[in-house]
């Protein structure tokens, strides 16, 4: 799947707009739980509990807000692939480009089993 730049944005600029809209919620959570705390019929050590939920919620909501910002500041957008020559093609000029030598392997034979090989005993004179 290809990177695409417009849906990149859309979804930046959704989340970003998502992002308000819950800071928005977080902030009517603390005002609703006192004020419904506050209600005659409502015992006190319900509207305690109600109010202790609500701070929760909102020291969550925080937390994930604070969260998502780290991401979306995190790594920038992927930019589009270049374009790479491939064996046989050829520059604007019509030469064949030249390539980098590759330097040869530094070792030959099969891999070894990660263990370290035992030395043979040296003969002693």
């Amino acid at each position: 799947m290809a990177f695409n730049a417009a849906q990149y944005t859309a979804t930046v600029d959704k989340l970003n707009s998502g992002l308000t809209t819950l800071t928005a919620k977080l902030n009517q959570v603390g005002p609703k739980a006192e004020s419904t705390a506050n209600k005659w019929y409502v015992p006190e050590i319900i509207g305690k509990a109600l109010i202790w939920c609500a701070n929760k919620l909102i020291e969550l909501g925080k937390w994930i807000l604070n969260k998502i910002g780290e991401l979306l500041k995190g790594p920038p957008s992927p930019s589009p692939p270049s374009r790479t020559r491939t064996p046989g093609s050829t520059t604007s000029a019509g030469t064949p480009p030249t390539w980098p030598a590759t330097s040869p392997p530094t070792r030959s034979g099969p891999p070894s089993s990660g263990r370290a090989r035992a030395r043979p005993p040296t003969p002693r004179p």
